[in-house]
């Protein structure tokens, strides 16, 4: 962005006035988004010419790869425009790029935008997480090939090496006539419950890109029902921390698939320990760490077995792909498959001073 920018009077005449801005997606801060996506542009404080311009440049670049007058298209407007509002698509391959807005001469340049290989799984981002059931489709949509017919998408066992499933970006295992940069592949969730990643790999096996991690889960994978009666009363001894404020739930939900509005993840997680775990220690072996945050409350549990119904709360101090690390350690012995991990910070979502929780029932 230029300190100054002006409008033009007449002949050699100038008045100088507030900077341009250019936003992409509604920041004017560097943007990250997938190759060939369509993006939303903005541009306010353009100098009022009816020829000024808006380019897409590669970072650093002088040619201009698109361009287009301020109301969005190649055909001049009958009168100049100040600002600004469309949409454009970025280039199919992954690059750095800018947009610059001129006339006479450049008076606005946007944040770099970074356009990225991506694979979004069951529309879901990489920043984010999948749970699904054994056999659930994995739809993934994926960007940023090199355009190459050897490109493939991989599903992994989260952490190991070898594949569990491939396909071309073609969506077959057939290698395509002609290469593309993007494409749709679907697999099949693996019958062995774990986390799961999708990878896109370059013909010469580089790694481009990586999914969401997808955890998944039996149906009610711990096998615990949390059901409450409206207007349970929550005291000092219920557990969760009301971090992200109060819940309030109508009607029976699967509170680890499902999100109520306003809320940034599922309200409960409910996971299994993977190997047996003794008393005196603070770390605890889980399928899945997603969800978990250090700070959470916890209840570790026997399920069933000897020992069923024997549970601890603890605070979780540190997490790791498949581990959690608990402040104090455990005073109980807890024996597998038959024990579980759950955090009720999200689903009680109130302090431990008396708040009420409504709730009509909840199934993990």
């Amino acid at each position: 962005m230029s300190p100054t920018s002006a409008v033009y009077l007449g002949p050699n005449t100038w008045r100088g006035h507030l900077p341009s801005f250019i936003t992409v997606n509604g920041s004017a801060g560097p943007a990250t988004v997938p190759t060939g996506s369509t993006i939303a542009v903005d541009v306010s404080g353009g100098i009022s010419r009816p020829l000024d311009q808006l380019g897409l440049y590669a970072v650093g670049g002088i040619q201009p790869l698109g361009w287009w007058y301020l109301n969005g298209t190649q055909a001049a407007p009958a009168s100049g425009m100040s600002s600004a509002a469309f949409t454009i698509s970025l280039p199919a391959g992954g690059g750095s790029y800018e947009l610059r807005l001129s006339g006479l001469y450049r008076s606005a340049t946007s944040a770099p935008i970074a356009a990225v290989p991506t694979v979004i799984v069951n529309g879901v981002p990489p920043s984010s997480s999948v749970s699904v059931e054994p056999g659930a489709a994995l739809t993934a949509q994926v960007t940023g090939g090199t355009g190459q017919p050897g490109d493939r998408v991989e599903l992994h066992l989260a952490g190991a090496n070898g594949w569990v499933d491939w396909r071309h970006l073609s969506g077959t295992q057939v290698p395509p006539a002609s290469g593309t940069m993007s494409g749709t592949v679907v697999f099949s969730a693996p019958s062995s419950l774990g986390a799961y990643t999708i990878l896109l790999y370059s013909s010469a096996g580089t790694l481009l890109a990586s999914s969401a991690q997808i955890l998944v889960t039996g149906p009610g994978q711990a096998g615990l029902t949390l059901q409450f009666g409206s207007g349970l009363a929550i005291t000092e001894n219920d557990i969760g921390s009301g971090a992200d404020g109060a819940l309030d739930i109508s009607s029976p939900f699967n509170c680890q698939r499902m999100t109520r509005a306003g809320r940034a993840a599922p309200d409960c997680v409910a996971v299994p320990v993977m190997s047996p775990v003794s008393a005196g220690t603070t770390t605890i072996p889980v399928l899945a760490s997603v969800g978990f945050a250090a700070g959470d409350e916890v209840m570790v549990t026997q399920m069933t077995g000897p020992g069923a119904g024997t549970r601890e709360y603890h605070t979780i101090t540190s997490v790791a792909s498949a581990q959690l690390t608990l402040t104090a350690p455990l005073a109980n012995n807890f024996q597998v498959p038959a024990s579980a991990l759950v955090t009720w910070t999200n689903l009680v979502g109130a302090s431990a001073s008396g708040n009420t929780l409504t709730n009509t029932g909840c199934t993990v």
